[in-house]
């Protein structure tokens, strides 16, 4: 129902599917000037990510809302989130994989 477009800017814009409306939303909390990459869930609307440098940033994917600051020791360049939900997997630029609990907040895997 919605389309979340991205790039390496401060902000993002949504669009409806079913409204045609669009909305610019400009503050993005703790994001720094040139977010690397966004991940999304498939088929639960509850997580969306903006990755920042060492930062996932987590937030309600319904009202674009902050959550959390996930940190890891070094740039990640990509992430994903469980079928369930339950868990965010990011990776590093120095090849780590992180494992994040989101009901806890915390990385439960290296």
């Amino acid at each position: 129902e919605e389309i979340i477009c991205t790039g390496d800017r401060p902000f993002f814009y949504t669009f409806d599917l079913i409204t045609g409306s669009k909305e610019k939303i400009n503050k993005i909390p703790g994001c720094g000037p040139r977010p690397k990459s966004f991940a999304n869930t498939i088929g639960n609307e509850n997580y969306m990510s903006i990755l920042t440098g060492d930062t996932a940033i987590l937030m309600n994917s319904k009202t674009k809302q902050w959550i959390a600051n996930l940190k890891a020791n070094s740039p990640i360049r990509g992430g994903s989130f469980s079928a369930d939900s339950r868990t965010l997997t990011t990776c590093g630029m120095d090849g780590e994989v992180y494992i994040w609990d989101l009901r806890e907040r915390r990385c439960i895997h290296r």
